[in-house]
């Protein structure tokens, strides 16, 4: 499964989290959701490496990959992201 980042309209960064705004709606992200936009800025990722960006940037939380997949279907339903299987 490979993630890609949408066009923003907008992206403000403000230490560990930020606020994107998309289609005309501003969402204000988590540190975690912050981490993988922020990752996925120079090119689209697999989940497997946002999953070891994330175990790297929090520890783990011995289930990672599930919990990656969670946080970038959250991403994925506020149109944040793309996701290609």
């Amino acid at each position: 499964m490979t993630v890609a980042l949408r066009p923003l309209d907008d992206l403000l960064v403000d230490g560990d989290r930020c606020a994107v705004m998309i289609d005309a709606h501003v969402v204000v992200l988590s540190e975690l959701a912050t981490t993988i936009v922020l990752a996925l800025r120079e090119s689209p990722a697999s989940v497997d490496t946002l999953s070891e960006v994330l175990v790297t940037a929090y520890g783990d939380p011995g289930d990672a990959l599930t919990l990656t997949r969670t946080a970038v279907d959250d991403l994925a339903a506020h149109g944040i992201v793309e996701v290609a299987e």
